[in-house]
């Protein structure tokens, strides 16, 4: 396999970025940075969620069929066979599949269960690392030395820096910009060159919404889309009663202190729509629902798109994407047949009427009579 095309890329420099800012993608290919990362997993007992993703991303760039079938085989074993150290996956569905998927497998699959333990790790893990470490690039010396004569440690720190290698001799993407949920070689730079669809996608085909939705789902981050579908419906409201029902609704879900689907809004933004909401109308959450949408076309679609789950979303062998992966039927589901339903009746109007062959065919011979 060729390697990618290489270009130059700056180094960031963090010390000049808002330490929230800084995402794992960020520095996930800063090997002093993500030393210290292992090392604060090690102290938290969550270093295998990281070893297991490193074992997985590597196994992404083999292609030699038998090599395949045992790196697959001996990952499945270390991670959940019967004497597997265990990770941290709430789907317990995937797991299930690789049971079977493990006796036949490809470079794909890992994926789905790699891109969950990278949520974990970056949703979780990552921000209590930067709160406690901050994110120093110079290496902890001790912490180093510690590391070089405990074998489980060092067997991490050996698939880091073969990830990083890896990495750089096949990126990516064309910019050599480190992303997470991508095949990591020049099939990949193909996909890129074809059509990828537009957000808007996800309201006229609903496979393509159920597999963004578990996408997110595996990110940790589905409450945005929750949100959305519930705050547009929101705006069509014209009854005042309801309107007050509606809006108590949503934000004790998604805004209020016991919001058990919370997004993540400032607090200035949030005491703005508490003033709203005294007096609440149609429009009182439009601020937040721009909001979240452009998180959702700006950060999560893109990364979607070239994700496993969205090269998959037409294969008929993913029964868990079809049936909204699994899951009960939800407020989401019924609130997105609501919002599709709508924006059909809004185009069928807006489309100019047209007559039906017959019925010119019928009205030709009415004047040749």
């Amino acid at each position: 396999m060729e390697s990618g095309k290489k270009k130059e890329v700056p180094k960031k420099n963090f010390k000049k970025v808002p330490i929230e800012n800084v995402k794992l993608e960020d520095v996930a290919t800063n090997r002093n940075i993500m030393l210290n990362f292992i090392f604060y997993l090690v102290d938290h007992h969550a270093i295998e969620n990281l070893r297991f993703w490193l074992e997985a991303q590597i196994f992404k760039y083999e292609k030699d069929p038998q090599k395949c079938r045992e790196g697959a085989q001996k990952i499945y074993d270390n991670y959940f066979g019967e004497h597997g150290v265990g990770i941290n996956v709430e789907e317990e569905h995937l797991v299930a599949e690789l049971e079977s998927k493990v006796k036949r497998p490809d470079r794909t699959i890992f994926m789905l269960v790699q891109n969950g333990i990278w949520g974990l790790l970056k949703l979780e893990c990552f921000p209590r690392f930067k709160t406690l470490d901050g994110l120093e690039e110079k290496v902890n010396k001790k912490k180093l030395k510690n590391a070089s004569k405990n074998n489980k440690v060092q067997e991490v720190i050996n698939l880091l820096d073969q990830f990083l290698k890896l990495n750089e001799e096949f990126p990516t993407d064309e910019n050599g910009v480190f992303r997470p949920t991508v095949l990591p070689n020049d099939a990949y730079r193909e996909h890129l060159h074809t059509t990828l669809p537009d957000i808007e996608e996800l309201f006229k085909d609903r496979d393509l919404f159920l597999a963004f939705r578990e996408y997110l789902y595996q990110q940790l981050a589905h409450e945005n889309l929750s949100f959305y579908v519930e705050a547009v419906n929101f705006e069509t409201l014209t009854d005042d009663q309801e309107i007050g029902v509606r809006a108590k609704q949503i934000f004790e879900k998604f805004i209020g202190p016991q919001a058990v689907q919370p997004i993540n809004l400032e607090f200035m933004t949030v005491e703005r729509l508490k003033k709203n909401l005294s007096k609440p109308n149609n429009q009182a959450f439009k601020t937040v629902t721009e909001k979240i949408w452009k998180v959702l076309t700006n950060e999560w679609f893109p990364d979607f798109v070239v994700s496993p789950l969205y090269l998959a979303c037409n294969d008929e062998s993913i029964e868990y994407l079809k049936s909204d992966g699994g899951r009960k039927r939800s407020d989401t589901l019924d609130q997105y047949d609501i919002l599709c339903n709508r924006l059909h009746a809004e185009k069928k109007q807006k489309d100019p009427k047209k007559k039906s062959k017959p019925e010119k065919e019928k009205k030709g011979k009415d004047k040749d009579g």
